[in-house]
């Protein structure tokens, strides 16, 4: 997963100079979704021939959002010829894809002559974003054209709760070789909250004390980074019975190699994690070594 690899999915804004405030604010709102929207205002600069941009931008766009409002459904203007210039571009498309979204602004009656238009006859449900579902049933759509075209698109929030991840990774028990402590347990302890903490989202010191919240991994949207928060946690159960092992004090076992073992558990898991921290922007987290400078680590949590 990199960033400056990964393809953004194409979202062409049409709309009226009426709408220009809305639509930019849903611009914003895009950019922060992950994805690559497409706006004359901000793509536009001086000295371009604006009509084959705009043509351009629309032949090349993944999806197409036709927003309308009060003040623009009844006017006459450039932002009819863009609505053409969609439905050209639709005809190329494949039958039942996800292309022309049309997208109401606010509330309006339709009026009669734009009634009897091919477009809105078209099997394409109206994303009303003055209604509360409306923004989440537009995201949900653009996810479905990313995922048929095979492009990483990841909900917003999923960032949060990664950045809440690496508040709980950052921690004694996840740095420094595990040859290096004389007494596993404590260690095995701080994986065990720290397995409890992506579960449940309370993050609690070996006395039951809550130390913060975070939102646990259940809640993650984009079936991609779900992916590998489970592949984290089935490392993480794993490290923890390994340490368990080391715990018991059977002589019998071959100590090196299940430490071995061990630390290779807890590396996968913050590579894993980096991956998706590089993605977001998230500063990451170095690997188990015995060099790991610890000195940034959260007082609050304690010693290992």
């Amino acid at each position: 997963m990199s960033n400056a690899k990964t393809p953004l999915l194409k979202v062409f804004l049409c709309h009226g100079s009426e709408d220009k405030e809305p639509v930019l604010t849903l611009y914003q709102q895009l950019l922060e979704e992950g994805v690559d929207p497409w706006l004359d205002k901000k793509k536009l600069i001086p000295g371009q021939d604006w009509e084959s941009q705009i043509r351009r931008a629309v032949k090349d766009a993944h999806v197409i959002l036709v927003c309308l409002s009060s003040k623009s459904v009844n006017r006459a203007g450039y932002l009819q010829k863009e609505i053409r210039l969609a439905l050209d571009a639709a005809d190329e498309q494949p039958p039942g894809t996800i292309f022309i979204i049309p997208v109401k602004l606010d509330e309006y009656e339709m009026p009669d002559r734009m009634r009897s238009w091919q477009w809105i006859s078209l099997p394409w449900k109206w994303v009303h974003l003055s209604e509360e579902p409306g923004y989440q049933n537009l995201l949900n759509a653009l996810h479905l054209r990313a995922e048929d075209l095979g492009i990483s698109m990841f909900y917003r929030s999923d960032k949060t709760i990664f950045e809440g991840f690496r508040t709980i990774f950052d921690r004694p028990a996840f740095r420094g070789k595990f040859l290096e402590q004389s007494d596993p347990a404590p260690a095995q302890k701080a994986m065990e909250l720290t397995l409890k903490a992506m579960k449940s989202g309370i993050l609690e010191d070996r006395q039951g004390n809550e130390l913060r919240r975070i939102t646990p991994a259940y809640k993650i949207q984009t079936p991609e980074l779900q992916k590998i928060a489970d592949e984290v946690l089935n490392h993480l159960k794993k490290a923890i019975n390994l340490a368990s092992i080391l715990v018991s004090g059977n002589d019998n076992i071959d100590r090196p190699k299940i430490c071995d073992t061990l630390d290779d558990e807890r590396e996968m898991i913050i590579n894993r994690l980096n991956e998706v921290w590089e993605v977001f922007g998230i500063r990451t987290l170095p690997v188990p070594s015995e060099k790991t400078d610890s000195t940034d680590v959260y007082e609050e949590f304690g010693p290992v």
